[in-house]
């Protein structure tokens, strides 16, 4: 069944106002399609960014937990020197008292 006239041979004639309207939704689509295709572009591109920043701060990441696991171990040999300059203090301290006993 069809909108359109049938001609003499018997074939489905598209009438003037069918085909405008058959071209108009064409030209909508073909709008639609280009209009996606460059949001697609566009999302892609997005991606992409994304996707380098991401590398980025993941490289960052790393060398930022490389950089605190070398000052964590630095602060635990100045903690551990630390208590050794006080155990000697403490000793030197006892010394000097029991040296100040014997004098007196």
């Amino acid at each position: 069944m069809t909108n359109g006239i049938i001609g003499e041979e018997g074939e489905a004639k598209i009438t003037q106002p069918e085909f405008k309207t058959d071209m108009a939704k064409i030209t909508d689509l073909q709008m639609t399609v280009e209009k996606q295709t460059v949001e697609l572009g566009a999302a892609q591109r997005r991606s992409t960014e994304l996707s380098n920043k991401i590398s980025d701060l993941e490289e960052t990441l790393s060398r930022s937990q490389r950089e605190v696991s070398k000052l964590q171990e630095a602060n635990m040999r100045l903690q551990r020197d630390l208590q050794e300059k006080a155990a000697q203090n403490e000793d030197q301290v006892n010394s000097v008292e029991l040296v100040f006993e014997r004098i007196i």
